[in-house]
């Protein structure tokens, strides 16, 4: 769960107390390496930018594409959310 904090206004003054609240996300999928391959050219990226977005190395994107390898744990979570939405790579790239 991530706690949310909601600030309510009582007899004058302004308290702000916690609120529980729960974040759902769906299961960790698996990607095979045409899915991979799939995503990284909708994303419009190339292998060694998908690399660098991911925090792997692009020798692990080239074996994942192949099917050498698979993508795990925290790559598989943001190739979903690629998936979800293709310009999220762009999205969050630093201002120049």
């Amino acid at each position: 769960t991530f706690p949310a904090i909601r600030s309510m206004s009582t007899g004058g003054r302004r308290e702000v107390r916690p609120v529980r609240s729960e974040c759902r996300l769906a299961p960790v999928r698996e990607y095979n390496g045409e899915e991979v391959k799939a995503i990284r050219k909708t994303a419009n990226m190339t292998q060694t930018t998908l690399a660098e977005f991911l925090g792997v190395s692009k020798k692990a994107v080239e074996a994942w594409e192949s099917g050498r390898n698979m993508p795990s744990g925290p790559a598989c979570r943001l190739l979903s959310m690629i998936a979800i939405d293709p310009t999220l790579p762009e999205r969050l790239q630093p201002a120049e």
